[in-house]
């Protein structure tokens, strides 16, 4: 159910979005100012389809962003901060996808690819803290 929520969201914001990028056109065109600022006002209920259609969709696909986090890193809050930059860079992406490979494929791929990062960067910081402890202790 939350799947067709998130259809119909986006659906009503792109008709809002073909609304609002033609009747102020035609608003300029017959010098009408009411036509003119119709831009305005369905900005605002664009913004607030497309923000439901996206939730929409990490409802459906939380789960499998954060069980594959999860495995990779064995701890749950890494895995949430992991799940959470998933769906940023998914938002920051979502142009660049292609229709041909499935979204949960790519949420796979991508949750895997932070989580090693994540990893590696813990590995690292571990090793940088250890070596500022052993600097200072031969300090004293």
């Amino acid at each position: 159910m939350i799947a067709e929520a998130g259809h119909y969201a986006l659906v009503l914001a792109l008709g809002l979005a073909l609304i609002q990028s033609t009747v102020p056109v035609l608003g300029a065109r017959w010098r009408d100012p009411a036509l003119m600022n119709v831009a305005r006002s369905t900005a605002l209920a664009q913004l607030v389809f497309v923000a439901a259609s996206f939730a929409a969709l990490v409802t459906r696909h939380v789960n499998l962003v954060y069980s594959v986090a999860l495995r990779q890193v064995g701890n749950p809050p890494d895995a949430e901060e992991i799940t959470q930059a998933v769906f940023i860079i998914l938002a920051k992406k979502a142009a660049q996808l292609r229709h041909q490979r499935a979204l949960s494929s790519w949420l796979f791929q991508v949750t895997r690819l932070t989580a090693n990062n994540f990893v590696r960067s813990e590995i690292r910081r571990q090793r940088r803290e250890q070596e500022a402890c052993m600097q200072s202790t031969l300090n004293e």
